[in-house]
């Protein structure tokens, strides 16, 4: 096991909890010590009972006494119990809390490329699984279980071992065994459940896509409902036949563990049943010893059930911990941070830029060398998979710059800082977001420092033609989209197109940049949403990219990309004259503009 990372898991937990982990360990501490003295309370009492039915006229003063002494350690003990079941829920809720931040921030200042990764997504859905508060505090509650049954265990065995040497040695040996099948399983378990995650992960999906509304429609119209049904029929079985050929395999293990406990503790019964034969021990003495017996028994149970979890436990704080120690983008990036350049004076400069995605030993761009001037306006063209996208994220700091270099100005992309780079510009995507929010968030998201400027996200949405379908809407800006959060307005592709660009206008930014966002609509649509961005653009840096070549048209400068590799770069008429890539690209697209 990796113990380095229980360590962090105790530090963790005290730093969020410690008066409360205190009180923990103060409640199992007396736990652990209530078992002996029931038990010295009940053979008190017995011996009692048998002295008053021996003789009638037997002082019923002291058994009174030890009655009411039975009764206040009930109390008492079920007191306990609930005072640790609120202390247990106080800090699960703030480990849940704090955990969780902790993680989302993670995920927030991780490079954008690590989510191009599968085991990274796998790796994120086995730590999300369930509370991080409850899997965080099971190891504190192991350990603590240990340190009570551990107690329990020592009372005991001294209080059999008073009664005879052989019932403490015998009440040990039964550890033995329980300890490593307990061990053995845990490790099993856990290895399974990594190996279950991607199938899991799928059996999910489609469950969710057979019950969700956004797919509902090509569920019918495609005839997918059967189809998708014996996917997730045959994913969610195999995950359940490996878990339930585990619990076969634990459940025969636990008969034969149960069957010795049951072997030792008959030798013990015949021990004390030969001491009460011959007079070495009192009905009391009789009975508060088999009780001793099978709680020491129970205790030691515990205490090797509970470092067997230990184990298993210990391989999620692994995962949970490696998570939290991945590289973030500061990592990457040099010591020194400047801010983003006032004005750009030179423009952007890319030299020689290779990048390629994590665990991947294939260039998806190789040697882009590119100017782009202040104020110009660029069109960088190209099949899919030309590498379009990912230039474009290395230029916005999203993806690491690992070989080459993006200069902005005299500035090497590494030495500014990420958040001033990204308050600089700004982006509409392919798959740009519909939040299911207000119409006034979906705008005002754009710069998250204006959120309350209403007269400013008015103001956009009459130049992006928004105010025209928002103004008959309920709650005019304040209105909801989508059903998600409630009984929303639903929109068209257009409309949600519109919001998306009026988004990024919200941000004064001095950059630019569209990632392919009007890939849905058809080409004289998408001519006539790049001709109103331009027309609201003057004067700032744009960069937009497109596998459709009449939009390139309005570009100051045309790139064109071609595996990875800058294949032709000019205007429109300059790369027309050449009839090569960008000619040969235009002049199949040039029938759906006639």
């Amino acid at each position: 096991m990796r113990h380095k990372y229980f360590r962090k898991t105790v530090r963790l937990v005290w730093k969020v909890c410690g008066i409360r982990v205190l009180l923990a360990c103060g409640i199992n501490i007396i736990d652990g010590l209530l078992p002996l003295t029931s038990i010295i309370l009940l053979q008190s009492i017995v011996n009692e009972l048998t002295s008053i039915l021996s003789n009638p006229n037997y002082d019923f003063d002291s058994i009174l006494v030890l009655l009411i002494i039975q009764f206040i350690l009930l109390v008492v003990t079920s007191m306990i119990g609930s005072i640790d079941s609120i202390n247990s829920a106080n800090m699960e809720a703030k480990l849940d809390y704090y955990v969780g931040l902790l993680v989302i921030q993670k995920s927030i200042s991780l490079p954008l490329a690590y989510f191009e990764d599968a085991e990274f997504y796998h790796h994120l859905d086995r730590i999300t699984k369930g509370g991080y508060g409850n899997k965080l505090l099971s190891p504190i509650k192991t350990m603590l279980g240990i340190i009570k049954s551990s107690i329990t265990m020592i009372s005991l065995f001294s209080f059999l071992w008073m009664i005879h040497w052989s019932l403490g040695i015998l009440s040990i040996l039964s550890a033995f065994p329980t300890l490593i099948i307990q061990t053995k399983f845990g490790r099993e378990r856990f290895q399974l459940i990594r190996f279950q995650t991607p199938a899991a992960r799928e059996a999910n999906y489609t469950s969710a896509l057979l019950t969700n509304r956004q797919s509902a429609k090509e569920i019918r119209i495609f005839n997918l409902g059967e189809f998708f049904k014996e996917r997730w029929k045959k994913r969610f079985l195999l995950n359940s036949r490996n878990m339930l050929k585990l619990n076969k395999k634990q459940d025969i293990a636990r008969i034969l563990l149960d069957s010795i406990t049951a072997l030792l503790f008959g030798i013990c019964a015949y021990i004390v049943v030969s001491l009460l034969k011959v007079g070495k021990m009192t009905i009391g003495e009789f009975i508060s010893t088999a009780q001793g017996i099978h709680s020491a028994q129970a205790s030691i149970n515990g205490i090797s059930t509970n470092l067997a979890k230990i184990y298993e436990i210990n391989l999620y704080l692994i995962d949970l911990f490696e998570y939290l120690e991945y590289n973030d983008e500061q990592k990457f990036t040099k010591e020194t941070r400047n801010l983003f350049p006032s004005y750009l004076q030179k423009g952007i400069f890319i030299k020689n830029l290779s990048f390629k995605y994590p665990k991947s030993n294939q260039l998806v761009l190789n040697g882009i060398t590119i100017h782009i001037r202040p104020g110009e306006k660029v069109a960088i063209v190209g099949d899919n998979g030309s590498g379009k996208s990912t230039l474009v994220k290395c230029l916005m700091g999203l993806y690491q710059v690992e070989k080459g270099s993006v200069f902005y100005d005299d500035i090497d992309i590494v030495n500014i800082d990420n958040c001033d780079l990204h308050k600089n510009m700004t982006a509409i995507f392919q798959d740009f977001m519909k939040y299911a929010f207000t119409v006034m968030d979906n705008i005002s998201f754009g710069d998250i420092h204006n959120t309350h400027d209403f007269e400013l996200v008015k103001r956009i949405g009459i130049q992006t033609g928004v105010d025209d379908f928002v103004k008959k809407m309920p709650k005019d800006y304040d209105t909801l989209l989508g059903k998600i959060l409630g009984e929303g307005e639903e929109l068209s592709g257009g409309q949600w197109q519109k919001i998306a660009i009026a988004r990024s206008l919200f941000r004064d930014s001095k950059i630019l940049i569209l990632d392919e966002p009007t890939s849905s609509l058809d080409p004289l649509k998408e001519l006539e949403v790049y001709e109103q961005f331009n027309s609201m653009t003057n004067g700032k840096t744009v960069i937009f990219i497109s596998h459709r070549m009449a939009a390139a048209r309005m570009a100051d400068k045309i790139i064109v990309l071609k595996n990875g590799k800058v294949a032709e770069c000019g205007t429109h008429d300059d790369l027309m004259f050449l009839k090569s890539e960008y000619y040969q690209m235009y002049s199949v697209q040039a029938k759906w503009y006639s």
